[in-house]
């Protein structure tokens, strides 16, 4: 946990932007028909940036790796797949849900870490999807693992998604594929950190790099 994480300033952090800087984006969106897709917890937070309604099933949960470039691939077929119990993860205790494959694709796992219940998480999940706006969909997605290779990177630019954007930490790639984008704080490390965090002692997120009102509104 760094200076702008501590129990402290994290208190501080959040209490302005809660009164400050939330009430800002709120005003800078100017289409609120949009479907953010994630792998984690970053579209659940930048939709509560913007006081939006949830309009995509992935919010409070993550795709293991490399699943969910399966789940963007095959998009149309998973939404119409049920989800099924895969059972608890044991530490944290939490649900866990299973979209089938067809044998030729896979089956997606996700991992439902802020759900206390399959129940819940299958509730969430399924009303959510009806909220869908399929033909405004944007896609965001955070390299944050150590082991990339130029075929992941080569995979997510081909996605099958117009508005999709990936994080990395470094901005030499972004030279090569365009649906990269650079994001400052992590160059000496082999991956992103966790761009969720506070990164000054104004509330700002590291993730408050990308323009994700600009993005939205085109």
């Amino acid at each position: 946990m760094n200076l702008y994480n501590n129990p402290i300033t994290r208190r501080i952090n959040k209490f302005i932007r809660s009164k400050v800087k939330k009430p800002i984006l709120k005003k800078k969106i100017k289409k609120e028909d949009w479907t953010l897709i994630c792998n984690n917890c970053l579209g659940g937070m930048v939709t509560n940036d913007f006081g939006q309604q949830f309009r995509s099933p992935t919010v409070n949960l993550f795709f293991p790796k490399f699943s969910f470039f399966d789940f963007v691939e095959h998009l149309d077929y998973y939404l119409k797949q049920p989800l099924y119990d895969g059972g608890m993860n044991e530490n944290p205790k939490y649900p866990i849900g299973i979209l089938k494959g067809d044998g030729e694709m896979l089956d997606i796992p996700i991992h439902f870490m802020h759900y206390k219940s399959f129940d819940d998480a299958y509730n969430k999940w399924n009303s959510r999807k009806q909220r869908m706006n399929k033909d405004n969909i944007f896609v965001a997605w955070t390299f944050a693992f150590d082991d990339y290779t130029e075929e992941e990177y080569k995979r997510f630019d081909l996605l099958p998604v117009h508005k999709k954007v990936g994080f990395v930490n470094q901005k030499e790639l972004c030279e090569t594929y365009k649906s990269l984008y650079y994001i400052k704080g992590f160059d000496k490390q082999n991956s992103l950190g966790n761009i969720l965090e506070y990164c000054d002692l104004v509330g700002s997120r590291y993730y408050d790099q990308f323009n994700f009102a600009k993005w939205f509104n085109e």
